[in-house]
């Protein structure tokens, strides 16, 4: 898929994910944007690369408190580091997965769907 607006809608929420095949090469940095009714998070870059580094903004205290309401949080040099160790420790059987293998086949599958590709008939229960 190179370019895509899907839109998700919940009870009492709305997600749109936006992907474009403009954005390569960390041009202009890819970043994951999060509105919420009180609050705001925009992490960026989301896939760190070269001199790029992951900073999380996050802005609270609604629209009266403007500018000053956002907040900047630097992430760590490394920020996968945690789940290439959680992935690690799960293959040498020191931990347990925290997804069983059905919840990371529904989500999968409700992926494939989003995107219209879907050719399996199968039904995850």
């Amino acid at each position: 898929m190179d370019n895509a607006t899907i839109v998700l809608e919940y009870p009492e929420a709305l997600a749109t994910l936006e992907l474009s095949n403009l954005v390569t090469e960390q041009v202009r940095p890819r970043r994951l944007e999060v509105y919420g009714r009180d609050a705001q998070a925009l992490a960026c870059p989301f896939n760190p690369a070269g001199e790029h580094k992951p900073v999380l903004d996050l802005h609270t205290g609604g629209v009266d408190s403007g500018a000053s309401g956002w907040r900047q949080y630097p992430a760590s040099v490394e920020p996968f580091r945690g789940d290439i160790e959680e992935f690690a420790a799960c293959i040498q059987g020191r931990k347990a997965p925290r997804f069983s293998a059905h919840h990371d086949l529904a989500v999968g599958h409700a992926l494939i769907d989003i995107i219209g590709e879907s050719h399996v008939d199968e039904e995850i229960a």
